[in-house]
């Protein structure tokens, strides 16, 4: 039996870290410690000092603003409307100094990427658990809603074994990609969804292997660095079984852009 360091034993060492180290604020926050961060997005443990709870503060790295900030307020709360049992649900939404970000409740939940080992994750498990972030994400995607940065420090399992998807929309997007028509939005959403999947792939590999694929943390940096904006593949690692396809090979790209393939992913995870 595989023994896992636990959301208590986590939160235990962060606290005392931070009774050693500078107190951070942000807002009514107590900053405890940085759990990830990415060229788009970045996510914190914090204990709220209203109530004592611990939770994880998700936000953008680039700060909207004016109708950026509008924006982006519309989508995170279209996005916390959504109700699955893999979704994180928000405690809050709001700004601070004009800074916005998404509280979620942490309870006995870690991200993966505490759980995460240079010997890398049962198969078992880890079929487990992106069964669940792609039923999550396949509901969200159906709501017209996308997440645009999954990471593993985004993606929360507790001691039951229940993961959820935490940020969702909360990135934000480009500037570019302000949509002008509902066609535009529907397309954006679509190319979006597209790339979440891809995304789940890219964190599983990490799993699996005890290391980022391609040496690089960012998920997105790693999808960028993939064809067809980039020379590099990611190839499967030795302990998956060969009928899932290599990621984003040419014969196999529209075949990774569906929900079904991380299904069939997650079915032969389950068969080895």
């Amino acid at each position: 039996m595989t023994v896992r360091p636990s959301a208590v034993s986590a939160r235990t060492a962060a606290r005392s870290g931070a009774g050693t180290a500078p107190v951070r604020r942000f807002g009514h926050y107590q900053l405890l410690r940085l759990l990830g961060k990415s060229e788009h997005s970045m996510a914190w443990m914090a204990i709220d000092s209203r109530s004592e709870q611990e939770v994880t503060l998700v936000m953008p790295r680039q700060q909207p603003l004016g109708e950026a900030l509008a924006a982006w307020t519309q989508r995170v709360r279209r996005a916390a409307r959504l109700n699955h049992p893999h979704l994180a649900r928000a405690l809050e939404i709001a700004e601070h100094e004009r800074w916005p970000y998404v509280a979620y409740e942490r309870l006995t939940a870690v991200c993966w990427s505490e759980r995460f080992s240079r010997n890398g994750i049962p198969a078992e498990d880890l079929a487990d658990w992106a069964s669940q972030a792609a039923q999550g994400l396949a509901y969200a995607h159906e709501a017209g809603c996308a997440h645009h940065d999954l990471q593993p420090w985004l993606l929360s399992v507790d001691d039951a074994g229940r993961v959820q998807v935490l940020g969702l929309e909360a990135p934000g997007r480009d500037a570019q990609a302000t949509p002008v028509s509902a066609m535009d939005e529907l397309r954006l959403v679509r190319d979006a969804a597209v790339g979440d999947v891809l995304a789940l792939g890219i964190v599983m590999h990490h799993a699996l292997c005890g290391a980022p694929a391609l040496d690089q943390a960012d998920v997105a940096k790693v999808v960028g660095m993939m064809p067809p904006r980039g020379n590099d593949f990611v190839r499967l690692p030795w302990n998956v079984p060969r009928p899932i396809p290599d990621a984003r090979s040419e014969e196999h790209t529209s075949e990774l852009q569906s929900q079904s393939t991380i299904s069939y992913a997650v079915f032969c995870l389950k068969k080895k």
